[in-house]
């Protein structure tokens, strides 16, 4: 089950929070892509991979900001916690990283024109499910996740990845 962005006016901001108590009932896995009060919920309860960006994994962790040095400590605080399993924490250009318990993965996208970052992060969570659908390892889950996410940016307005540009991106960053 994917939960991602804003909830709907009038939703509990403990929304994601039941879902994730409901999903472990049914034994299905969770990904949450949202911010604030949602995502805080949503890990207290405990999920299977989050994507926050640098400023989201520093209110879970309760500071103002993460030092670069910070973030893998940050990330694997929350995992031990039960928080998640699995953390991708969006850093914009400097790319994305991939936290578990045993492994970390950091990718950071080729240089390219940048139009718009609306839909970025929505494009990286879906080029990251490819990846967790095809049962491919984490660093390839993390590359192809950046690898939409960067041809999202390419594209003028709201318009989201194209799979001939993830693909070339992809390949790209398993070099």
């Amino acid at each position: 089950i994917v939960a991602s962005g804003s909830l709907a006016p009038g939703i509990p901001p403990d929304f994601f929070g039941k879902l994730a108590a409901l999903t472990k009932r049914k034994s299905a896995r969770l990904v949450v892509d949202t911010s604030g009060k949602p995502l805080q919920h949503a890990v207290e309860e405990g999920i299977f991979l989050c994507k926050p960006n640098l400023g989201e994994l520093s209110s879970l962790v309760g500071k103002e900001r993460l030092a670069p040095d910070e973030i893998l400590a940050a990330a694997r605080s929350i995992i031990a916690k039960g928080g998640c399993e699995v953390i991708a924490v969006s850093m914009g250009p400097d790319g994305a990283l991939l936290v578990t318990a045993t492994e970390s993965y950091q990718v950071k996208p080729p240089a390219v024109e940048v139009h718009s970052t609306v839909g970025a992060g929505d494009s990286m969570v879906a080029g990251m499910l490819m990846g967790l659908a095809q049962d491919w390892s984490w660093k390839d889950i993390l590359c192809y996740g950046v690898a939409s996410g960067t041809s999202a940016t390419m594209n003028h307005g709201t318009g989201l990845c194209k799979k001939s540009e993830v693909d070339r991106i992809f390949a790209e960053l398993r070099q």
